[in-house]
């Protein structure tokens, strides 16, 4: 519950005390500031009442920075500060705080999402079947992005682009061949590129002829760098980037390494002038020329969401090489039987010790911050955090470190010396997060020590 409540009791015996110094601060607005700051004081100094209703007065970082804005009246801070006063009786006032909570709270997680601003993306976004498909693969495999290709097993981040059409001209204006480009200026100079691939779409091809529906067609699809431009009588000059040789038995995605051009475009944009792709039937099925399964262009009889999931999508991995500051839980599946045996000594401790450092759950709930419009998987997460007292002598799963040994046993001879060690995250995992960013690009990235998997005393 993100509502914060704030009570004021008894304010009247310091409103004249406020009011003198209004009288005094606004005879030289240079002072204002000292009376936000007094006007803080005394709201913090009225915390006990007779009767114990107000025990603490909670001060966000949104009320706290409204001290610093000389210009506001008493009456405008008393607002912020859900101060009220009834003088026919005594009632306590609840202020909701949830707004400037929500505000602190989004731009604190935003900042570790390496987001400046809240994504608000179109309506007519369509995430890419791939993008879900590898989010899946990556929930299921402890949120660790792996891939079979070796040149992005390095990758926490994937983007996901859609290309725009390149007008056709010379010899590039059938089935076989189609012009695209691709706007990657959204990819962080900061990321290292570690591979990038251009998806295409073959539907398993269905001929009228006999003959060629015994038959397996074999496809030649080649994707070319344009390295100048052409025009509508003279084709572009390119150079060959990838090649393969597949088979149209069955539905399937055809992965082209266009990884140097992506490189090239990236370190110089001006020179980012698109690719073309080129199908040609293969020896083996040399009189085939129907190219139409080949997902490149748009053919009428697709509806919207049938292009939508099978048009060509340029894919790149990069890393953003921010490292993990704490020992990860990555081997979960070869660390069975020592978690369990962590599991019997957790439960023998909880009976002995009811307020021993422990795990707890936190679940954060996107829908609830209001980002389900731009977060599309997951709706949240356990977070979990650490809490509890640290007792002497520490159980093996708590993980204590010599240095807290050593401060504990310091703290039972002086306690007034030094605090007892706390009970802090010993063990971190990452999430994997499914995302429109603030440029409409879909984004798959693992964020680092996001999830509390141990705790321990340090």
């Amino acid at each position: 519950n993100l509502n914060t409540t704030v009570f004021a009791y008894s304010f009247i015996k310091s409103v004249d005390k406020l009011m003198s110094t209004l009288a005094k601060a606004k005879q030289d607005e240079s002072n204002m500031m000292s009376f936000s700051k007094t006007l803080l004081h005394e709201v913090i100094s009225m915390r006990l009442s007779p009767r114990g209703y107000l025990r603490e007065v909670i001060l966000v970082p949104e009320v706290i920075r409204l001290s610093g804005y000389p210009h506001l009246s008493l009456w405008e801070l008393l607002f912020q500060l859900a101060v009220r006063y009834d003088d026919k009786r005594r009632r306590r006032y609840t202020y909701n705080l949830q707004i400037c909570t929500l505000k602190n709270f989004e731009s604190k997680l935003l900042q570790i999402f390496g987001l400046k601003s809240r994504p608000k993306p179109s309506s007519d976004i369509i995430i890419p079947q791939y993008m879900i498909d590898l989010y899946n693969q990556q929930i299921s495999a402890s949120n660790n992005l792996q891939f079979a290709n070796s040149k992005a097993a390095s990758a926490n981040t994937i983007r996901s682009f859609v290309h725009t059409d390149k007008p056709d001209s010379g010899s590039c204006n059938e089935d076989s061949c189609v012009r695209m480009e691709f706007n990657i200026s959204n990819i962080p100079e900061e990321e290292v590129l570690t591979a990038a691939e251009l998806r295409v779409f073959l539907d398993k091809h269905i001929s009228a002829n006999n003959i060629t529906r015994r038959k397996i067609l074999r496809h030649k699809i080649e994707v070319y760098e344009i390295m100048r431009p052409g025009n509508t009588n003279v084709d572009p000059v390119t150079r060959l980037v990838d090649v393969k040789h597949v088979k149209t038995k069955n539905a399937t995605w055809v992965s082209l390494d266009i990884h140097p051009a992506v490189l090239k475009w990236r370190k110089t944009p001006k020179q980012n002038h698109g690719i073309e792709v080129r199908i040609s039937s293969s020896k083996l099925s040399p009189s085939f020329q129907n190219f139409k399964h080949v997902r490149l262009r748009r053919s009428v009889s697709l509806s919207d969401s049938e292009w939508h999931s099978q048009r060509p999508i340029l894919v790149t991995y990069s890393n953003d090489q921010i490292q993990s500051r704490t020992k990860r839980a990555s081997n979960k599946n070869r660390n069975k039987k020592k978690k369990k045996k962590k599991r019997k000594n957790r439960k023998n401790k909880k009976k002995k010790f009811k307020n021993g450092c422990s795990r707890k759950p936190l679940y954060v709930d996107f829908d609830k911050v209001g980002w389900n419009d731009w977060i599309v998987a997951p709706s949240g997460y356990n977070a979990f955090f650490c809490d509890g007292e640290c007792h002497w002598p520490y159980a093996d799963h708590l993980n204590a470190t010599n240095h807290a040994i050593v401060q504990d046993l310091v703290h039972s001879i002086d306690p007034r010396s030094v605090p007892k060690p706390c009970c802090v995250p010993t063990e971190l995992s990452p999430i994997s997060l499914l995302y429109i960013d603030e440029h409409d690009k879909v984004v798959l990235k693992a964020y680092q020590d996001m999830v509390v998997e141990g705790c321990g005393c340090r």
